[in-house]
């Protein structure tokens, strides 16, 4: 054993001398650790966050909507742009994030990654994004209700959770092993080291003994299958849900559908807030007062309160892209949209056809006197697709009517065409 391997191994010391690990001492190598590039990496990832999300597209809304499905490219694609330029030439392996924290990545000989090295490392850490983005679109063109749900579970069963287990073992590849490299890093030779410490990483890299990585691969191996398991078996568990809400949609949307627009309401329910109503009740008994009370005066008695809050059941038409508001209203008087809705609603109130989703919201509130959903809103909004991670960065209500219905006590309210709240 030569004078560079024992420095090694006294240098991972404390029980992970032989593969390295999440803790390592930040003073023990000259290699940057899992933490501190995991750090760099999140600064550096709010940075494109602010730029697009909170800059670029609410600057440039109007455009962007004429183009609905360019949102979802341009960040993925701007996100590698600035991965490839910074770790490249142009920015000789360090990133606004790297640079805060004094490490830097470079190249197998101690050199910036060439711009083919750098662009397609860049695309590996930016897998989930992509994937995300071909999710993105992929729904955006599907039929709302059940087509839309089977074809999200597809594409999350074979793209999505693929990448992201992906994403998650070239993390932990990088926090496991001593060389503290990634997947990206082991395809292109790439190391990231804290500045001014190149000659002594790559002594360092070079005295590393071989079977040390060979372990630390198979932990990373396994790691890597226990997330994909784990993420494989939690989005199954969630199908039986969804499915159940994707048939009531389906049937919605079926009876009702407008051109142009997605009934955007799968996965869960999720009420809106109307109003909160505070009333009081009998007077309470008053303390014994601990003081004389003042002249003339005496201590009233308090009143307890009780708190109603009034909730609404949405149904949410989105088109992501511009809406023009008259011709929507048009159509709406011309087919009887809205109305046609909540009547279709009330036509499905009863313990045949009720969907069970909403079976078991109408039995919580039930269990929740103090909250009552009595109207349904239709609401038309106007939306930009960036991705769905992200939220959106514009979501604008272009119209909205409301109609009486008693959800939670499962009495109908005569409803005739027209009638609406607002």
């Amino acid at each position: 054993m030569n004078e560079k391997t024992i420095t090694i191994q006294e240098q991972l010391s404390g029980g992970s001398s032989s593969w390295g690990g999440f803790f390592t001492s930040l003073t023990a190598t000259p290699l940057a650790g899992f933490w501190i590039r995991a750090v760099a990496f999140g600064i550096d990832g709010l940075l494109l966050y602010a730029f697009f999300i909170r800059l670029l597209f609410p600057l440039t809304t109007g455009f962007s909507l004429g183009y609905p499905l360019l949102p979802a490219v341009i960040v993925p694609f701007g996100a590698i742009v600035y991965f490839t330029a910074l770790n490249g030439p142009l920015g000789k392996g360090r990133t606004p994030g790297k640079h805060l924290l004094g490490i830097v990545t470079r190249g197998p000989d101690g050199t910036p990654l060439s711009w083919s090295a750098s662009y397609l490392r860049a695309v590996i850490q930016c897998l989930p994004l992509i994937a995300f983005a071909v999710e993105g679109m992929i729904l955006h063109l599907s039929t709302p209700g059940a087509p839309e749900l089977e074809t999200q579970f597809a594409v999350a069963a074979l793209l999505t959770i693929p990448c992201i287990a992906l994403f998650g073992a070239t993390a932990a590849s990088a926090g496991m092993r001593p060389d503290k490299r990634g997947l990206h890093d082991t395809l292109f030779g790439s190391f990231t080291f804290k500045a001014g410490r190149a000659e002594e990483a790559l002594d360092f890299l070079s005295a590393i003994p071989l079977e040390a990585i060979r372990r630390s691969w198979r932990v990373v191996g396994v790691l890597g299958l226990a997330c994909l398991g784990l993420l494989e078996f939690r989005d199954y568990s969630f199908r039986k849900d969804q499915k159940e809400y994707a048939q009531f949609i389906d049937a919605l949307w079926a009876a009702h559908s407008i051109p142009g627009f997605h009934l955007r309401t799968l996965g869960r329910i999720q009420l809106d807030w109307v109003r909160e109503e505070v009333t009081e009740g009998n007077p309470t008994p008053a303390a014994p007062p601990r003081t004389a009370p003042a002249q003339g005066g005496a201590d009233a008695a308090p009143t307890s309160e009780s708190k109603t809050i009034y909730l609404a059941y949405p149904i949410k038409y989105v088109r992501y892209g511009n809406v023009d508001r008259q011709a929507l209203l048009e159509t709406i008087a011309q087919t009887n949209l809205t109305t046609g809705v909540a009547q279709w609603m009330q036509g499905r109130w009863n313990t045949d056809s009720i969907p069970a989703p909403i079976l078991r919201l109408r039995d919580w509130l039930r269990m929740n006197p103090q909250v009552r959903c009595q109207q349904i809103n239709v609401r038309f909004v106007e939306a930009m697709d960036v991705l769905s991670v992200l939220r959106y960065p514009h979501f604008k209500i272009v119209h909205e009517e409301s109609f009486p219905f008693d959800l939670d006590r499962k009495t109908t309210v005569s409803l005739e065409a027209g009638q609406r709240i607002k």
